[in-house]
């Protein structure tokens, strides 16, 4: 999934150093064990970790992905970057 951001990043902009420095920035400080609002698993309970969502998360997270993505359309990246 980083590696997508860097190459969407790089995509939707064409400077490959915002794409180095995005892709810096979530590796460095986006992970589960951070009390920040942009750690990964921002939105599941703190704790959470890695572990593989369940079904009912799963559904709940394609629904709100989705939705998201329907009222911010010029959010989508290309599709071979996702």
């Amino acid at each position: 999934a980083d590696r997508d951001l860097k190459s969407c990043v790089h995509s939707a902009t064409g400077n490959p150093a915002l794409a180095d420095l995005m892709f810096a920035g979530v590796r460095t400080g986006g992970g589960p064990y951070f009390f920040t609002p942009y750690r990964w698993g921002y939105g599941w309970p703190y704790g959470r970790m890695y572990k593989p969502l369940s079904s009912d998360e799963d559904v709940k997270a394609t629904s709100l992905r989705d939705e998201y993505l329907a009222t911010n359309p010029n959010l989508i990246c290309p599709a071979k970057y996702r």
